[in-house]
């Protein structure tokens, strides 16, 4: 099965860009709790979820980290899962049933373009 996987998700771009509403398989949404990038805000992450209202299966799997050797919105950083890049992941194949049709997820930091 497919499926969609965010994470560290820039929800002001992509509620205004992409028809969430249109995606009609399962659905991941991976953030930080304490993402500090301030296009990337956590509390944002039910109303994406809720956007998602076609997507049989929806899910927000929580991490939380502080480390931080650079800004919010670079990879060194809660936004880029500085210290816990592979917790995400490990989260999911603990607890397969919770994610049944995601057979692997592998986090990977990104390279974001800092405003």
């Amino acid at each position: 099965m497919t499926g969609l996987v965010l994470t560290s998700t820039i929800w002001p771009d992509v509620l205004r860009l992409v028809s969430l509403d249109r995606i009609a398989v399962p659905a991941l949404l991976l953030h930080n709790r304490d993402d500090a990038y301030r296009e990337s805000p956590f509390g944002s992450t039910e109303t994406g979820l809720a956007a998602l209202s076609h997507a049989p299966v929806r899910q927000i799997i929580v991490v939380a980290s502080v480390m931080s050797r650079s800004s919010p919105c670079e990879t060194l950083s809660p936004h880029g899962y500085y210290g816990i890049e592979d917790r995400g992941g490990a989260d999911c194949r603990r607890d397969p049933g919770a994610v049944s049709w995601l057979a692997y997820v592998a986090v990977d930091a990104h390279q974001s373009a800092c405003d």
